[in-house]
């Protein structure tokens, strides 16, 4: 004989579940469901699932169907669409912004910088190397827990210069970030970019990419990229495991061709070489009507956007900085 705890949990399943199914099928205009041979519970659910999951399959093959049960549902339906993409590092360099921010010649520059920064780091939610993240657990761990008091003199030589190293540029990273890091500059975005004065081809290259990040920021003043990543609040360990999603592919780290890059690009290179990417996933849950377009919940082109402006963004800095670190003639 049926317990009646089980039986209250069965007709709260079924409920929930056909409730979202006729949701699901009125969203997408699909007849309701009937089933030509009704089987005894959970076959009924198992049924149902597979007819609505066969048309959603012909419909939008890049969704898929899943019966979703946590603390506020049973078991209700949700659609779920994953983002493809390329294994890509969008790293963005910190050193040439250091050193436009000591250069009090171009203060118009630092000035559309800020907002780039800002938007990216506040906005978009791009991990910043002197706080918390993967990249900033890598610089961590440059020097942690390392036991060289009994190595040769090179050897205790080159981990106490990466010490002063890594400390150096914590406190340059930090000074930008307090920088940058305003609401108002964000506020002031529109004007700073209509008074810049372009000087060289590289301010023309900076004035549309501001453009473009200033289109993005009046679009989607409060959209974060991260926002389909799983990221854990474990402790570093544990949320840096065998997977790896956006949240570890993109960040601020301070430049590629120093001694602090080498010293965790073998780390990098280690876990990604390792590890399966998780992308980013949309959900859309039918615990209730929806309404919009078919496909509109999993549209991922802001996504494809930020990419594009960091990849042209960074190639930019890179040239900044090879404008103030070229070889005095």
């Amino acid at each position: 004989m049926m317990e009646s705890n089980e039986l209250k949990n069965r007709e709260a399943i079924e409920d929930e579940f056909f409730y979202a199914l006729s949701n699901l099928c009125q969203f997408y205009g699909w007849p309701a469901y009937r089933a030509k041979v009704v089987d005894a519970y959970p076959g009924n659910i198992a049924q149902a699932f597979a007819w609505a999951q066969q048309r959603l399959e012909k419909q939008d093959e890049s969704l898929h169907l899943l019966i979703c049960q946590d603390e506020q549902h049973a078991a209700t339906l949700a659609t779920a669409a994953e983002m493809g993409m390329d294994t890509e590092l969008f790293y963005i360099p910190v050193r040439p912004y250091y050193h436009q921010l000591k250069d009090h010649d171009r203060r118009d520059r630092l000035a559309l910088l800020d907002c780039l920064y800002c938007y990216l780091n506040h906005i978009v939610e791009i991990p910043f190397f002197t706080e918390n993240g993967y990249i900033g657990y890598q610089y961590h761990m440059v020097t942690e827990g390392v036991e060289w008091e009994d190595e040769d003199e090179e050897t205790k030589a080159h981990y106490r210069h990466m010490e002063q190293y890594m400390a150096d540029i914590q406190k340059k990273g930090q000074a930008c970030l307090e920088h940058f890091n305003h609401a108002y500059v964000l506020l002031q975005f529109a004007d700073r970019l209509e008074q810049f004065k372009v000087k060289t081809a590289l301010d023309e290259t900076l004035k549309r990419i501001a453009q473009t990040g200033l289109e993005l920021y009046r679009e989607f003043p409060h959209r974060s990229i991260m926002e389909h990543c799983d990221i854990s609040l474990k402790n570093p360990e544990e949320q840096y495991g065998p997977d790896f999603d956006l949240s570890q592919t993109m960040s601020f780290y301070w430049i590629d061709s120093d001694d602090s890059y080498e010293a965790i690009s073998h780390a990098i290179d280690s876990d990604f070489g390792e590890a399966e990417p998780r992308y980013p996933t949309t959900f859309q849950f039918f615990d209730t009507p929806q309404t919009g377009q078919p496909g509109s919940a999993h549209d991922f082109s802001f996504h494809r956007r930020v990419m594009k402006l960091i990849h042209t963004f960074t190639t930019y800095l890179y040239k900044l900085d090879a404008e103030y670190n070229a070889p005095v003639q």
